[in-house]
């Protein structure tokens, strides 16, 4: 057996030459324990490891004086462990079991306060009170004292288990598989909180475990339980280290091959070899620069372009470094440069590089475009005229071209005329369908009422005059005359009035013409502000529902009128034709005409008899 540590201070275990021997009689015996040697130093975590079968837990139960060698010496803090008052070992001594062990129907604050009630040295309040204690110390909230063993995840339970174990303040510790059964992120924080307890409270810790992680972190030494004895104890880098086959598989084997990389016999090195971390690293690097490069490669402008400079005293809202440059629709380069002309501070002056070949000339003029609904700019180029001198540029000296105001800018300039012509057209309109025009045009549907009414009395009075005449009952010539006369010069009065009246309302509607003309004309003030005028719309509502109705029901009467006029204007056609072709009917009333020479069904008249 090799002991590389060195003894800090007295023994707090002491095994020597421990036989332990199972069977006999009619059984075959078994030896777990042959001869073996161990000393655990006060202060210290010492971890015993080793195969299934080596007697770790047996040993651990011997040491509590819960079993019997069959022959040896094993002396606790100088006391033979057979020979240790129960009382005394329970006050001396503290176990952490693999699963925590805690009573299923007590509390938690039960379980810790345990020990404390069962010697019966305590009052109740003052056990809990100091079971509260050792919640605290192993990290538990108050709040978790009364909860039940069911209700905690394994970690509250391993610490649980573990504040039981100190509420005697041992100054011995066994622990059995402090951390198994839990995540990696439970044990690194359980571990952590035994280190922190061992400082603290200054504890002997003997540890079983087979977590070759929680054994690196925590252990002193280490004691490799092999060939039925101790076979190496001392620091962890030592008891690697050690060139026996055993305990080069246990810790080194392939399960573990990750953890260490093994260069010699005084040194553990970390997971990863050096040379390989150090080749792939490399290997990132030479990767990281390949993508620089062709990135690098990818975003580098290769073309062959012409600079060409415009400056303007507009904005340039919406208009980017890197934005698009199109000659006619077709991309042709970008904006590379946009700031303050040196030579007209107030001016904007934008830089841009275009392919060579195109064909620019001394017409070649700028505009800005944009692209859909989303703000962003680019530069319109298009030719002006028919000039046909080509455009030359110096890259160092760069040739400017005119950058025109666009159709937005336009638009903005113009809205303040737009929008005064605008409120000019609606005074207007309001104007002509003022309450006092809106009484002319209503007297002017009047008048033309009533002149459809004489009209209508007047044709009446031709038709009677005619069935008087032409009918059974027959006037005389003169109140024939008389009463033609007479009509007539009515149809003249009706007619004259018709005339004044028909002009009037032609004037009338040639103004509402002119100016509905003068309204809806293309390019005219409607069609560039679409219907932004409130006006406008309030005076549509004002002529559909005032002027619009008597105006529909004046021409539906005028209708009328115009029908009856036109029915007495055939009958007295009938009437001339009937006087122009039976001229006598005037005299000897109407009969019937016979037909003349060359007429359908004329007879000659017969020769007088002689």
């Amino acid at each position: 057996m090799t002991d590389a540590a060195t003894k800090p201070l007295a023994p707090a275990i002491e095994v020597r030459g421990l036989w332990t021997v199972f069977g006999g009689g009619r059984q075959p015996e078994v030896v777990v324990h042959k001869d073996l040697d161990l000393t655990v130093y006060q202060g210290e975590i010492l971890s015993l490891v080793g195969g299934s079968g080596t007697g770790k837990t047996t040993l651990l139960r011997q040491i509590l004086g819960l079993a019997q060698p069959t022959r040896g010496e094993i002396r606790v803090m100088g006391h033979q462990a057979n020979q240790i008052d129960p009382n005394l070992a329970t006050s001396r001594v503290g176990m952490l079991f693999q699963q925590g062990a805690l009573f299923s129907a007590f509390s938690v604050i039960d379980n810790v306060a345990f020990p404390l009630m069962e010697l019966g040295r305590l009052p109740e309040r003052v056990a809990h009170e100091a079971a509260m204690v050792k919640l605290q110390m192993v990290g538990l909230k108050p709040s978790d004292a009364q909860k039940m063993p069911a209700d905690l995840s394994g970690g509250m339970i391993k610490r649980v288990a573990l504040a039981r174990s100190l509420i005697m303040d041992p100054p011995l510790l066994f622990l059995d598989e402090p951390t198994a059964g839990l995540d990696p992120e439970s044990a690194d924080d359980f571990c952590q909180l035994l280190l922190n307890l061992h400082q603290q409270l200054q504890l002997t810790v003997v540890m079983v475990t087979h977590d070759i992680d929680t054994l690196l972190e925590i252990s002193t030494r280490i004691a490799v339980l092999a060939d039925q004895k101790v076979a190496v104890v001392g620091r962890p880098k030592d008891v690697i280290a050690t060139p026996r086959t055993f305990i080069q598989r246990y810790f080194l084997g392939s399960r573990e091959s990750g953890r260490f990389s093994w260069t010699g016999k005084q040194r553990l090195a970390p997971m990863e070899n050096k040379s390989h971390a150090l080749a792939a690293g490399l290997f990132v690097i030479a990767v990281a620069a390949m993508l620089l490069g062709l990135t690098a490669w990818l975003t580098t402008d290769k073309r062959q372009g012409e600079i060409y400079e415009m400056s303007t005293s507009e904005s340039v809202t919406g208009l980017s470094e890197q934005a698009a440059v199109r000659f006619r629709g077709i991309n042709v380069g970008k904006v590379v440069r946009i700031g303050f002309d040196p030579e007209h501070r107030e001016n904007v002056l934008v830089r841009i590089d275009i392919d060579k070949g195109l064909p620019l000339t001394t017409g070649t003029y700028a505009t800005l475009g944009y692209q859909g609904v989303t703000g962003l700019a680019f530069v319109q180029l298009d030719n002006e005229g028919n000039a046909s001198t080509p455009l030359v540029t110096d890259n160092a000296n760069p040739t400017r071209i005119p950058l025109r105001p666009g159709l937005l800018s336009q638009f903005a300039d113009q809205g303040t005329f737009l929008l005064q012509q605008a409120q000019n057209i609606s005074e207007r309109i309001s104007v002509l369908l003022s309450p006092e025009n809106q009484q002319a045009i209503m007297g002017t549907v009047a008048s033309i009422g009533q002149s459809a009414e004489k009209i209508g009395a007047a044709s009446e009075r031709i038709q009677a005059i005619m069935d008087a005449q032409l009918g059974p009952q027959r006037t005389s010539i003169p109140n024939l005359v008389s009463e033609t006369q007479a009509t007539m010069k009515t149809l003249q009065a009706s007619a004259t009035q018709i005339n004044a009246t028909a002009r009037a309302a032609t004037e009338t509607a040639q103004s509402i013409t002119h100016l509905a003309n003068d309204l809806a004309k293309p390019g005219g003030t409607l069609e560039q502000l679409g219907n932004a005028s409130q006006a406008l719309a309030d005076s549509a509502k004002a002529v559909n529902s005032t002027v619009l109705p008597s105006v529909a029901r004046a021409s539906a009467s005028a209708g009328r009128t115009a029908d009856a006029a036109t029915r007495a204007a055939q009958r007295a056609d009938q009437v001339l034709d009937s006087i122009k072709d039976n001229p006598q009917s005037l005299i000897f009333g109407g009969g019937e005409v016979r037909p003349g020479p060359g007429e359908p069904g004329f007879v000659a008249p017969r020769a007088p008899s002689q």
